[in-house]
């Protein structure tokens, strides 16, 4: 593909990307219960993200964080801080698995809450000088694979870190799901776009929350966002907890 044409697709990823966290949704069904989240103690929430790549492997990562919540005239805030960040991905990409590792997720936290528990999107998105880091050790890892391929590695794989240049890129910018915290919420939507060469692509993010009986918010989240472009499927899985804290 020349460089135009990559440029383009790139492009049209970004929007995709972006997209992925404020895709329109179909209207969720009622919540199981009200959301009433605890305030008198710290709470776990981790969030598994996985990127399915095209030969069958996957980049992992989970991140934990310490969170709390305190109530408002206006609803709830969220504060938390990162505690732990664990990345698995093959070797190709030990490169972004390692900048992806380190990265610190500033400006994530305060999220702020409305009453009914749903998260209150942001004028500006955190995350830019993740970006830049993650661009730079995607730029590396793809320059590497094409000096010296791998065994067993090759034109998809290449192609595929192209389409994640953008992908990843965009991770730390896409926003979480706006009913995140609400227990008992199913919703799906899907974006289309324009590829470069006239085909279209398509975004498709669905999303499920279930509730604790003990807590008054989510305990297990799901979003699911499916990429398609020029005939290429790719699936990236996205999973929260919400536990009480132990000790």
């Amino acid at each position: 593909m020349r460089r135009a044409g990559i440029a383009a697709l790139h492009a049209a990823l970004l929007l995709g990307a972006a997209s992925a966290g404020s895709v329109a949704l179909g209207a969720p069904g009622p919540a199981a219960r009200a959301f009433d989240p605890p305030t008198d103690r710290p709470m776990l929430l981790s969030r598994t993200l996985r990127r399915d790549l095209a030969d069958g492997k996957a980049i992992v990562t989970v991140r934990r964080y310490r969170v709390s919540f305190t109530a408002t005239a206006t609803g709830w805030t969220v504060d938390g801080e990162l505690v732990d960040s664990e990345v698995t991905a093959p070797p190709p990409l030990a490169a972004l698995a390692e900048i992806e590792r380190k990265r610190a997720d500033d400006g994530l936290f305060p999220l702020t809450l409305d009453r009914a528990g749903l998260i209150v999107p942001r004028t500006t998105a955190p995350g830019g000088q993740g970006r830049a880091a993650v661009d730079d050790a995607l730029a590396l890892t793809l320059a590497r694979i094409k000096a010296q391929p791998p065994a067993g590695v090759g034109a998809p794989i290449v192609g595929f870190v192209q389409q994640l240049q953008a992908l990843a890129a965009q991770a730390a910018l896409t926003r979480w799901p706006e009913a995140l915290f609400t227990p008992g919420v199913e919703a799906s939507g899907e974006q289309r776009f324009a590829l470069p060469d006239g085909a279209e692509g398509s975004v498709i993010t669905k999303i499920r929350t279930d509730g604790a009986l003990e807590m008054g918010t989510m305990n297990h989240a799901t979003r699911a966002v499916t990429t398609e472009i020029a005939g290429n499927r790719r699936v990236t899985r996205e999973e929260w907890s919400l536990t009480p804290l132990a000790g």
